[in-house]
């Protein structure tokens, strides 16, 4: 049986009102004081040679009547004490609920000034011909980002990854380009991802504009097209990138097996594994293949003139086939390639 249930069952009980146990305490009182007043009188008015006797014989008498009195008064105080106690707890608990009525009115005054918030930014980032208002409507959203209790955070970051795809490259708009990734930085940290997959797309790389991606934060699937990759953001993304298209991929180690790709141009990445329809689908140059693994499958290397595009091994570790054969006729050793190589040779 709950704990509750016995408390409501006691005091469904008999109870004594603190008035009764008053009243049994002033009549105890008014009968010992006639008791001790008889008493009085009794001993001490007749041979003094009684008196001893009569004062020993009424002695438990007149113990038993100041306990009564004693417990009456107890009772009594007992039954006030426990009504100040109730009385305090019903305070205590009526402050309890006017508090959390409080608590609930900031909520909901909270909420009301988030969503607004969430709704601005939304209107204001749709201005990107007008940069401050852009910004603006940034700031407005990562102030929903930061909210403890996240009541619109995916939201706002939903958002934000819309206006990152739609402008990510447009002339003029690198200050909002760089506001936006520092909100979804804001987001990564508090562990907040969107729901929006990141399809960005660039024009392809060029020796005058290579379009290097950002690192791009609290996206969980990306799509890139165009552009190109450096070591550092190919590493940091390379878990939640979906599909590469016509990038170039530059100081990566990269793994085909994780990531679609089509036509790409990898420039001085690090290969450890591979296969003959990767090497035929995409451009290499100057990739490191040092103790690299490459899957013919039935297939060959001659078609793909690899040593056109300077592709070296290391240190006498070329690469070999499935089954351990060496392929080092295809690829130069790295003390071996000429001393004139044209940087560029896959972007002109």
């Amino acid at each position: 049986m709950a704990e509750s249930e016995v408390e409501n069952r006691a005091q469904e009980g008999p109870q004594v009102k603190a008035e009764t146990w008053f009243a049994l305490a002033i009549t105890a009182v008014v009968l010992t004081s006639i008791l001790f007043a008889t008493a009085g009188l009794w001993i001490f008015t007749d041979d003094p040679e009684k008196t001893l006797p009569r004062a020993q014989a009424f002695t438990p008498f007149g113990a038993a009547m100041i306990a009564l009195v004693t417990f009456f008064t107890v009772a009594w105080r007992g039954v006030l004490n426990a009504r100040q106690l109730d009385y305090q707890a019903e305070q205590l608990k009526y402050q309890a609920n006017q508090a959390a009525q409080v608590v609930r009115q900031n909520d909901t005054k909270e909420d009301e000034n988030l969503a607004k918030l969430l709704l601005d930014g939304a209107k204001l980032i749709t201005e990107t011909e007008k940069l401050p208002q852009l910004i603006a409507g940034v700031t407005a959203l990562e102030i929903v980002i930061k909210d403890e209790r996240r009541r619109y955070s995916v939201e706002a970051v939903d958002l934000l990854v819309d206006v990152l795809t739609e402008t990510y490259g447009s002339k003029g708009l690198a200050r909002s380009r760089r506001a936006v990734l520092a909100a979804l930085r804001v987001a990564e940290d508090k562990g907040i991802s969107s729901r929006a997959q990141g399809m960005f797309k660039r024009d392809k790389a060029t020796i005058e504009n290579r379009g290097k991606w950002d690192f791009i934060p609290a996206v969980p699937r990306l799509f890139f097209e165009g552009g190109t990759i450096s070591t550092r953001e190919y590493a940091r993304m390379a878990g939640r990138i979906v599909r590469l298209t016509n990038v170039v991929v530059s100081g990566a180690n990269v793994d085909f097996r994780k990531t679609t790709m089509k036509e790409c141009i990898f420039d001085m990445c690090t290969i450890s594994e591979i296969s003959t329809g990767d090497l035929r689908a995409h451009k290499f140059q100057f990739c490191d293949f040092t103790n690299a693994t490459i899957r013919l499958g039935g297939g060959t290397l001659r078609d793909i003139k690899l040593k056109e595009g300077f592709n070296l091994y290391r240190d006498g570790h070329p690469p070999r086939d499935e089954t351990g054969n060496s392929l080092a006729d295809f690829f130069w050793m790295e003390e071996e390639l000429p001393n004139d190589l044209d940087e560029a040779l896959f972007l002109s």
